[in-house]
């Protein structure tokens, strides 16, 4: 995310879970645009073994999405919150899931925006580091029905290395694939008076199904 006064959310990386937990791991800087989108599915087709992906912005190798905020003038710090200019940002997790023994087993997506907003050097901010807890968004066109808190919903970062934004127990008897697909806007609480200049950080989402 960058947070431009006068942060950054990050695009995909991955790493190889062990055989028993599988996650899938992206970043983001807090700008790209995707069409607005909620969506919880289910398809039952045959699955040989359990997988999960994750992904956070542009659908391109490589690519790291940013959410940029620019809050100049008498706006600074003025209490109005200020929606990122960069456009929302598509999140889309599917997990394609085998016939499973009991307990019903929890997938779910968790956070880490422990790191903060950091001042660029050279921008004249020097070490003042901005909270993403001043970073909240809304869930467009959240599930409902069925599958309402199958979904991320609209929140706040808590600054946590692990806030959980949504976890699910999904039947073992269900052999398929489920997607659930949000679109997210993001906001700037723009409450406090922070010394002027550039300033970025990154979260990173975890999808995890057990």
């Amino acid at each position: 995310m960058e947070l431009r006064r006068a942060g950054d959310l990050h695009g995909r990386s991955r790493r190889h879970p062990p055989a028993w937990r599988l996650l899938a791991v992206t970043s983001l800087l807090l700008g790209v645009s995707a069409d607005v989108a909620a969506v919880f599915t289910w398809a039952n087709v045959a699955v040989p073994r359990r997988q999960v992906t994750l992904r956070i912005g542009t659908n391109t190798t490589g690519v790291i999405d940013n959410v940029v905020f620019d809050v100049t003038g008498a706006n600074v710090g003025s209490g109005t919150a200020v929606t990122a200019g960069s456009g929302d940002i598509f999140v889309q997790v599917t997990v394609r899931k085998p016939v499973t023994g009991n307990p019903a087993r929890a997938q779910s997506l968790t956070v880490n925006s422990s790191a903060g907003l950091t001042c660029v050097g050279g921008s004249g901010c020097g070490t003042t580091v901005i909270p993403f807890t001043t970073i909240s968004w809304d869930s467009v066109v959240q599930e409902g029905g069925t599958y309402a808190n199958w979904d991320v919903p609209s929140g706040t970062f808590t600054g946590a290395a692990a806030q959980t934004l949504y976890t699910n127990n999904v039947n073992p008897a269900f052999e398929g694939v489920m997607d659930s697909i949000n679109t997210l806007t993001f906001r700037y609480a723009n409450t406090v008076v922070y010394p002027s200049g550039n300033y970025t950080g990154r979260v990173v989402f975890t999808a995890a199904s057990l």
